[in-house]
C-alpha cells in the first residue's frame, strides 16, 4: 500500500472505482443460487441448467457477453416457460447477502465509483436490487462491454484507484497514467507484482 500511496502523493485523487463481479458482488454464489432455483422450476437438474449456460457462455466471444435475458430466453424457448416468469424469478433472488461482507463493512465515501463490464442493466442490478446503487457517485458509474478498450478509458477524465479481481485488468491499468490498479486476492493464490490487498477494509489505510 506504501508503494501506491508514494505514487498518488501528488496527483489529486478522484475516487476509488470497483469492479461489480467477485469484488463486491460474489457472481458465482448468485449464479449456483439462480440455476438451483431454476432447475426446480423447470423440473430438470440442476446439472442440466448448468450445462444450457456452459453451452450459451460458449458461443460468446467474451464472457463480458453473457446476457442473463438471453440465457433466459433459451430456457423459456426450451421448457416452455414464460421469459416474464423466469425474469422475475431470477430478479426475486437478489438480496444483499450477495454483496462481500468487507464491502458492507468499508467505510463509505462520496467518490466511490465503478469500473465494470458486461450489460449495463444486469450491472446495474447488481447494485440496486441488493440496495447499494446508493453508495456510489453517478456521475463516476462506468460499464462498458469492453473495459480495457482504450477509447473506453479515454472516457475516464481524473485519477482513480481502481479495485479488480482479474490480474490482467489490473496489469493493463498499470500502464495507465490516471488509474492505480489494487488487486483484491481474498483467497491470497493470486501472483502479481502490484498493489494487491485481501479484504477491502485494507483501503481504509488510505484516508
Amino acid at each position: 500500500m506504501k508503494t501506491l500511496r508514494r505514487k498518488i502523493l501528488f496527483k489529486k485523487l478522484d475516487g476509488i472505482l470497483f469492479d461489480i463481479d467477485l469484488t463486491i458482488f460474489d457472481r458465482n454464489r448468485f449464479a449456483k443460487d439462480i440455476n438451483e432455483k431454476l432447475s426446480k422450476i423447470l423440473k430438470t437438474s440442476f446439472e442440466n441448467i448448468n450445462l444450457e449456460e456452459k453451452n450459451y457462455v460458449s458461443s460468446l466471444k467474451s464472457s463480458s457477453d453473457f446476457n442473463s435475458n438471453t440465457f433466459l430466453k433459451i430456457l423459456s424457448k426450451k421448457f416452455d416457460k414464460e421469459f416474464l416468469f423466469l425474469k422475475k424469478v431470477r430478479d426475486d433472488i437478489f438480496n444483499k447477502s450477495y454483496i462481500y461482507e468487507d464491502f458492507l463493512k468499508l467505510k463509505k465515501f462520496k467518490n466511490f465509483g465503478i469500473f465494470s463490464e458486461g450489460f449495463k442493466y444486469f450491472q446495474l442490478d447488481k447494485l440496486k436490487k441488493t440496495g447499494i446503487y446508493r453508495f456510489f457517485d453517478k456521475s463516476k458509474i462506468f460499464i462498458f462491454r469492453r473495459k480495457l478498450d482504450l477509447k473506453n478509458l479515454d472516457k475516464i477524465s481524473g485519477n482513480y484507484i481502481v479495485i479488480d479481481d482479474r490480474i490482467n485488468v489490473c496489469e493493463a491499468l498499470q500502464k495507465t497514467k490516471n488509474l492505480f490498479p489494487i488487486l483484491i486476492d481474498r483467497a491470497e493464490d493470486k501472483n502479481f507484482s502490484g498493489t494487491k490487498i485481501k479484504s477491502l477494509l485494507e483501503l481504509e489505510e488510505i484516508f
